[in-house]
């Protein structure tokens, strides 16, 4: 009787976490995963064409997947000889180095000079020169795979409004969990598109997003790319992400520590 009376124990143990989406175990686990790989592994070049934002477009290209258009290419020692003339009216401005290193730009078309920067330094030329002189430096040094880079910065077509941003979570080599992003909102599935009663957020979103009103077809694609794209990594974690425009995807990028191992989800 002892032993039966464990079985039916493990049984509900089994069945409650599973109702509960164990992803509040996975968490701390994919957590624990991202800072063991920042300590131990990550500084390695064999990286570089995964989180090399120029090398990953070249790397999605030879998948066949296609990336948001790139307008011109700088050496990092030449910033301050960019010819804004020569670029469109709205556009991207980023560094193939790190993460956050980005601008939003748009310019005034008739004067054909810089007159207004949306993210981060608005109407100032001096402050946008100043922070672009740095992006070669080095990032931060508990994320060494951003060191093997040759820092460049790069132009790239502006998408508005902002581009859907699916994000896919393997962990061991399998795909986990799935993040669609809802006005900086993170909405969570599982691999299957089942919707989990988690969000990366303390924010509540109840309305549907692109992954509940896409057909299986289309589910079926995306997930294609996603592992195409991540079929040649040999690490146990990282998150590709996949921009959804008009109806097609996009390779965005392969993160290989997100939040830097901090994550952290909330019930909802």
């Amino acid at each position: 009787m002892k032993y039966l009376f464990l079985v039916y124990v493990m049984i509900f143990i089994v069945i409650y976490l599973i109702e509960e989406n164990i992803i509040h175990i996975d968490i701390n686990y994919i957590n624990y995963k991202i800072k063991n790989n920042m300590k131990y592994r990550l500084d390695n070049p064999k990286y570089t064409k995964f989180v090399d934002k120029l090398q990953f477009k070249e790397y999605c290209k030879s998948k066949g997947v296609d990336t948001i258009k790139t307008l011109k290419i700088y050496e990092q020692k030449d910033y301050d000889n960019i010819n804004f003339n020569e670029l469109p009216y709205k556009f991207i401005l980023k560094s193939n180095k790190a993460s956050g290193r980005n601008f939003i730009i748009k310019k005034n078309i008739k004067k054909k000079s810089l007159n207004g920067i949306v993210n981060k330094c608005p109407n100032s030329y001096i402050k946008l020169r100043n922070d672009i002189s740095g992006w070669g430096d080095i990032y931060r040094l508990q994320e060494p795979q951003y060191e093997h880079t040759k820092p460049k910065i790069f132009s790239e077509e502006l998408i508005e409004p902002n581009p859907i941003n699916i994000r896919l979570y393997y962990l061991n080599y399998k795909l986990k969990l799935i993040i669609v992003y809802v006005n900086n909102i993170k909405v969570l599935y599982d691999e299957n598109k089942n919707r989990l009663n988690i969000q990366g957020d303390m924010k509540e979103y109840n309305g549907k997003t692109v992954l509940d009103n896409m057909s299986n077809d289309k589910f079926k694609e995306l997930i294609s790319i996603s592992d195409k794209l991540a079929s040649d990594l040999d690490l146990d974690f990282f998150t590709v992400d996949i921009y959804y425009i008009n109806n097609k995807f996009y390779g965005g990028e392969i993160t290989l520590s997100p939040d830097r191992g901090n994550t952290k989800f909330n019930y909802i």
